[in-house]
């Protein structure tokens, strides 16, 4: 299999991981600082005990989603996974049968042209067979690439989750926390994006099967 020949993630940024742990460490000091000045400048507006509840509630809700933003993550990529192999939409299981099927296409036995050579409609079936077997591996790289990128985003989401998180504390600077909450969760769903394609691809695969566009040998 193409994919199976390709470097993984971790082979690629082996320390990669490890330099977004850092960096995340690094800004918790930030976050401490803009929860802190988001929590005194809504209890300095709050006019009665009670109404201060509502802050510190929020500002503690903040904290968690800070504490706990990696494994939220990781738990949403492994959903997300899971959804995609239950549907059987895998995207490189996709691409992984449109080669086997090219693999297996009949291939001309006998030459019929001139002086031995194969027939002109045989040298376009060649050419296109090589063409198609070409597209098919291409995908597969598409698909390794796009995975890569995600790997990347989320590590980098993950990375500057303090600083992001902590501007939800300040009212005139939420808009961009929850802009970066949107868009974690838009990367984290691409696999859902790449299912969809991969149902599409199945459909018509079998279409191009079943009116004889690609054939299996028998």
């Amino acid at each position: 299999m193409f994919l199976a020949a390709l470097p993984t993630f971790q082979r690629l940024f082996p320390n990669f991981q490890t330099q977004c742990t850092t960096l995340y460490t690094i800004l918790l000091p930030i976050a401490i600082v803009l929860l802190t000045a988001g929590l005194v400048a809504v209890v300095k507006q709050c006019q009665t005990p009670r109404s201060m509840l509502r802050p510190i509630i929020t500002t503690m809700m903040i904290v968690m989603a800070i504490a706990l933003w990696g494994e939220w993550t990781d738990e949403a990529k492994d959903a997300f996974k899971t959804v995609v192999a239950q549907m059987n939409a895998s995207p490189d299981q996709a691409a992984q049968r449109y080669l086997n099927i090219l693999v297996s296409k009949e291939q001309p036995k006998q030459k019929d042209g001139w002086f031995g050579l194969p027939s002109a409609a045989q040298m376009f079936e060649a050419v296109l067979w090589g063409i198609l077997s070409v597209i098919g591996l291409i995908a597969q790289f598409l698909i390794w690439a796009a995975y890569i990128i995600q790997q990347f985003l989320v590590g980098l989401s993950y990375a500057f989750a303090p600083v992001f998180l902590g501007l939800l504390a300040i009212r005139s600077t939420s808009n961009i926390g929850l802009r970066y909450i949107m868009g974690t969760v838009g990367i984290i769903a691409w696999p859902l994006g790449w299912a969809a394609a991969s149902i599409g691809t199945s459909n018509l695969i079998d279409v191009a099967t079943q009116q004889g566009l690609v054939q299996r040998n028998t």
